[in-house]
């Protein structure tokens, strides 16, 4: 293939929120930040238009730092600013995600003065534009269009990375924007497609819905043409009809009938997904036949790093398909086991000696001390990217499968940093007031907010590989340890909810109106202790629904959703709870066991002890626990550095959270007998 170059500014595309998705109280909405389409751009190198298109398949974006949690939100992709002046949010880490043909994030808001007003716009619904910025990388020619007398080139993004998404008084559309005068242009290489190719299309992005042929949807603002509807309109339909022509062509050269072609033209199927289908079809009627379709190509090196980060895992990890395969695809995830297979005799040094060799370093009579240095020190060396892959992933497998029990009774929350953070609770109106035929509506006073607080915290640890356990291939310090750090991290939050029943000698944290969770001010105590048994628990839901709002008005009826026992009483539990007929009668009269169902879970723990039990309502409905992350952020988050006190690397661990008790009202404790 031809390599050519282009010079281009950096690049912005529209961004859509999805307004359903407001969260006010961790700040946070849905945007969908690309879908592929195509949108005119300009070439300051040969100064003249051409068309481009963003991939959307995983292996087209780089996703890492997008999805890194260090993403910013920006004001109007202002980026030269003070941090104060210019970024409003950032994107949530692990938020990205493919959905369909389009890309979602989640964007959480900072609550300064100048992201408070970028917030308040978004959700009164007059912020309604956003654009994301990004680079490409690599680009590749895939045909020409002919608009009129004009011919423009298609180029395809093959390697592209989003870097920001900005809240912008006007959206930028899928057209190319006017270059600034101290914008800073960069060069990007192109290739050409052979023609072989150029005439069956591209099926790397045969999800793209839009037609590759058809103009795109809306007029640039940076062609100066003049809108001519008559031209768009009879375009249009030239476009449709090519469509219908270069559809049927297809299905008559692969021997299929024109009435599976006619079922494409009508679904409003583009050229590439025809292709795509009609390939598929043909490859069903004869396997023999349907072997020489499009060749879909991926980066060499990011292939090669994940197959060897792949072969790491399986050597100190044998579970790979059940814990670590990262597709859903199961297909894919027993051909990268298999290609990780060839390389599961690589040591750690052979693994560095390789990333060396890959860029071109004569490493043959280096010792080991020097290929270790080299390998970790050098900018272009794949070996600690290798090794930081392999740690995340290993890392945040163990946090995410862990066996934690306080998501099932604790709700969840965001802090946006360290300080005390208030959760308000508004009295109610209790009923409204009647109206006389002659009489007025009178105002009514709504009390003083109830408010508790939480607060986050940082935790983390380091770890470090040294030089004599690389040089050793020592996978066991180098596959166990992050193993032990994710399941320390998940078991740490696990740890502190249940610390938080221990205080005050058992009656719980301390509330802000001085008392512990369970006084008798708050009416959560079951004073009649009993065991555990069909009446007992009965008495502990009629407690709960007794409890009343804040001024006392009204009953707030609440209904238990969780049981939450020390580990000793979960088989009973189960059994009362899941008992057709009372299990508590001595005649066995089979009578109804009016105690079935009463909750959707049962949480039993080592971390209780004795015959206390607490009855739960469910978090969303009236929540007693929160875990609060800094900026909702709930998984780990890594760094690394070469080791300064060791030889070696180290890997910085750290979780932002806290735990805190925010009501009384939905959690009644029985002491049990």
């Amino acid at each position: 293939m031809k390599k050519n170059m282009l010079k281009i500014q950096k690049l912005h595309t529209r961004v859509d929120f999805d307004l359903t998705s407001i969260n006010e109280e961790k700040r946070t909405i849905d945007v969908i930040w690309t879908t592929g389409a195509r949108g005119k751009r300009y070439d300051w190198m040969r100064e003249e238009y051409f068309y481009e298109e963003l991939g959307t398949d995983s292996n087209n974006i780089r996703l890492d730092f997008l999805n890194s949690g260090r993403s910013p939100v920006l004001n109007n992709h202002n980026s030269y600013g003070s941090v104060a002046d210019t970024n409003v949010g950032k994107v949530v880490a692990g938020s990205v995600v493919k959905d369909g043909n389009s890309w979602r994030a989640t964007l959480t808001y900072d609550n300064d003065e100048n992201s408070e007003r970028v917030w308040g716009k978004i959700k009164r619904g007059f912020a309604p534009n956003v654009s994301v910025g990004y680079k490409i990388h690599k680009m590749e020619r895939v045909e020409d269009v002919k608009e009129g007398d004009k011919t423009y080139r298609v180029l395809r993004a093959t390697d592209w990375e989003p870097m920001e998404i900005s809240n912008v008084p006007i959206g930028f559309d899928k057209g190319a924007h006017t270059r600034s005068e101290d914008e800073e242009l960069y060069e990007v290489s192109y290739t050409e497609r052979s023609e072989e190719i150029t005439s069956r299309g591209n099926s790397e992005n045969s999800n793209n819905t839009q037609d590759k042929n058809t103009m795109p949807e809306v007029q640039t603002a940076a062609d100066p043409t003049p809108v001519d509807a008559d031209k768009v309109r009879n375009d249009a339909i030239a476009a449709e009809r090519k469509r219908t022509a270069d559809i049927l062509d297809a299905v008559r050269k692969a021997g299929l009938e024109d009435s599976f072609g006619m079922e494409l033209v009508s679904k409003g199927s583009s050229i590439d997904e025809a292709r795509a289908q009609i390939i598929e079809k043909f490859a069903a009627q004869d396997p023999n036949k349907g072997q020489g379709g499009v060749t879909i190509t991926r980066d060499e090196d990011e292939t090669h790093r994940r197959t060897l980060t792949d072969a790491l895992i399986l050597r100190a990890n044998p579970d790979f398909d059940k814990t670590f395969g990262l597709s859903e695809n199961e297909t894919e995830n027993r051909s990268r086991k298999s290609e990780a297979m060839k390389f599961r005799h690589m040591k750690l040094m052979d693994i560095a000696k390789d990333s060396l060799e890959r860029r071109g370093e004569n490493v043959r009579y280096l010792s080991p001390d020097e290929i270790f240095k080299r390998a970790i020190t050098s900018s272009t060396s794949d070996f600690p990217v290798i090794l930081d892959n392999t740690i995340n992933r290993v890392l945040l497998a163990n946090y995410n499968n862990a066996a934690d029990t306080w998501r099932r009774f604790c709700s969840i929350g965001s802090v946006s940093d360290f300080r005390q953070a208030e959760r308000l609770r508004l009295g109610s109106l209790s009923r409204l007031d009647k109206v006389l035929e002659t009489g007025e509506f009178k105002n009514k006073a709504i009390s003083d907010a109830e408010k508790e607080v939480i607060r986050a915290f940082e935790y983390g640890n380091i770890i470090n590989l040294s030089r004599t356990a690389i040089i050793n291939d020592s996978l066991d310090a180098f596959g166990r340890l992050p193993m032990m750090l994710g399941r320390a991290a998940a078991r740490s939050i696990e740890v502190d909810v249940f610390a938080m029943f221990a205080e005050n000698s058992g009656n719980g944290p301390t509330m802000v109106d001085g008392n512990p969770l369970f006084h008798s001010s708050h009416s959560n105590i079951n004073t009649t202790g009993s065991a555990l048994s069909v009446e007992g628990l009965d008495a502990d839901r009629v407690k709960m629904a007794q409890q009343k709002e804040k001024d006392g008005n009204d009953f707030l009826d609440l209904r238990p959703s969780v049981l939450l026992v020390p580990i000793g009483l979960g088989g009973t539990a189960r059994v009362i709870i899941g008992a057709e007929y009372d299990p508590d009668t001595a005649n066995k009269l089979q009578r109804p066991n009016k105690v079935r169902g009463l909750v959707s879970d049962i949480v039993d723990s080592p971390r209780l002890s004795g015959t206390v039990r607490y009855l739960l309502a469910s978090p969303s409905v009236e929540p007693v626990f929160e875990v609060a992350f800094l900026n909702g952020n709930q998984t780990p988050y890594m760094e690394s550095m070469e080791g300064w006190k060791q030889s070696g690397i180290e890997w910085k661990i750290r979780l932002d959270y806290g735990v805190g008790a925010i009501g009384y009202r939905g959690i009644v404790r029985n002491a049990g007998a």
